[in-house]
């Protein structure tokens, strides 16, 4: 197909846009990067690959450590991005000559296996992680409590019988094992442009059978799923420690709580309530409080578990003692709310502590 000088592939009215044929599958989509880079290799700017891979070489693994799974994540990704980047320029423009690129085919390999190692801490770490936030039985507010690994899994097989029959055929082929002691070269001849999308995709078919390119956007795929993996840990687990956080302050608080109401249960921690509820709420200093004091002495001893045959039950003798249930349904078991009941008590019918223990002292009950 002839087009007039200056005027590009995608201008034509004649040559149907890629892009209204985009890749849907990720083996569409990996054929599709290959043709790309290969175009763009060849026309403009050839990439050591050894130089970009590399890099990823010096990221030390820890396997089972979402840090140090997401520390390789990144580093391999810059490797990556430098290696496959599709420009902006006309995808349909002709390749001129042929480059030969001098790549370690045995760092290609290495670099697969770190991206597998990387990919297998970060299902660890998920898989745990998992099993953790299910254990606690905590609710954690989110929608997923639960990270899916499936499709890292997959592409992590996929990119290990990748390696695989790389190393085999390496193992196997004397030529290819010699020069990978040295510098392998990858041929990339020049490829015609295709004018069409058909002819496009079929050049992208026949790029996925070369065997090194494909092994590195595997890699590329492996990396980027371990990335979001690496990603959704982190976020759960900040989910996960926000929660138990919030359960262990719960905890604490309720165990203040229960230490306090055991400590108003004694008869000294009783008197110590009722000393700064009267002063608080009703105004009685320390001369009311003596003879509430006395007053329920007296009758109880300061035992919120004190009961007369008569029913009369508590701190304060309550007849029955049920009524003491205004003041809280606890009052079997707390002695702070028997004495705001009691105090009450003695506030409406008998205006005072003072009041309430002379009636006692002379009719032997209040």
């Amino acid at each position: 197909m002839n087009r007039p000088a200056g005027v590009r592939a995608d201008d034509d009215p004649k040559v149907e846009p890629f892009m209204l044929h985009a890749p849907t599958s990720r083996a569409s989509v990996r054929a599709a990067t290959m043709a790309h880079a290969h175009a763009d290799v060849t026309s403009r700017h050839p990439i050591v690959l050894g130089i970009a891979l590399g890099a990823v070489l010096s990221v030390a693994i820890t396997a089972g450590t979402a840090s140090s799974a997401a520390a390789a994540v990144d580093a391999h990704s810059d490797a990556l991005t430098s290696l496959a980047t599709v420009t902006d320029a006309d995808r349909y423009a002709p390749a001129v000559g042929a480059v030969a690129m001098a790549v370690p085919l045995a760092d290609i390999s290495a670099d697969a296996q770190v991206a597998v190692e990387t990919a297998q801490a970060a299902v660890a770490d998920a898989a745990a992680l998992t099993a953790e936030v299910a254990a606690s039985g905590l609710a954690l507010g989110t929608a997923t409590t639960a990270i899916d690994t499936t499709i890292l899994e997959a592409d992590i097989a996929d990119l290990t019988v990748a390696v695989e029959a790389d190393t085999a055929e390496s193992a196997t082929d004397a030529e290819t094992a010699a020069a990978a002691e040295t510098t392998a070269v990858i041929e990339t001849p020049a490829p015609t442009a295709p004018a069409t999308a058909a002819e496009f995709a079929a050049a992208a078919a026949e790029t996925q059978e070369k065997a090194p390119l494909e092994l590195v956007l595997e890699t590329a795929d492996v990396t980027a799923d371990a990335a979001d993996v690496v990603a959704a840990t982190a976020t759960l687990r900040e989910a996960l420690t926000a929660a138990q956080k919030a359960a262990a302050e719960k905890k604490a608080a309720e165990e203040r709580a229960a230490a306090a109401a055991a400590a108003a249960n004694t008869p000294e921690g009783a008197k110590a309530t009722a000393r700064a509820m009267a002063a608080s709420q009703y105004g009685w200093g320390d001369g009311e409080f003596s003879c509430l004091e006395s007053l329920w002495t007296k009758e109880s001893g300061w035992n919120y578990k004190a009961y007369n045959p008569s029913g009369a039950t508590g701190i304060p003798q309550s007849l029955p003692g049920d009524k003491m249930a205004t003041a809280g349904s606890d009052w079997r078991t707390n002695a702070t709310t028997q004495i705001a009941w009691g105090l009450g008590y003695i506030d409406s019918v008998y205006g005072s502590p003072c009041s309430a223990w002379g009636h006692s002292q002379a009719t032997n009950w209040y």
